[in-house]
């Protein structure tokens, strides 16, 4: 089996992959520029019925969204 590279984040805007998590969530792993704001990037990232940040700062975060 070959593995896949996964794509490089673009730290010029908010950008993220998306990880399995439960049935219930996704972790968004991402970048955001120094202008983005945490509500800004949150906007971006929420899920259908919100989430909550795990880590933010340094121009990364991951964040936990509820999907369902």
């Amino acid at each position: 089996m070959l593995a896949t590279q996964e794509r490089a984040l673009d730290s010029t805007k908010i950008d993220w992959r998306n990880k399995s998590h439960t049935s219930a969530s996704t972790i968004k792993e991402g970048v955001y520029p120094a202008t983005a704001t945490r509500e800004d990037v949150e906007k971006a990232v929420r899920g259908t019925f919100g989430g909550r940040f795990e880590h933010f700062g340094d121009g990364r975060f991951k964040y936990i969204a509820y999907t369902d």
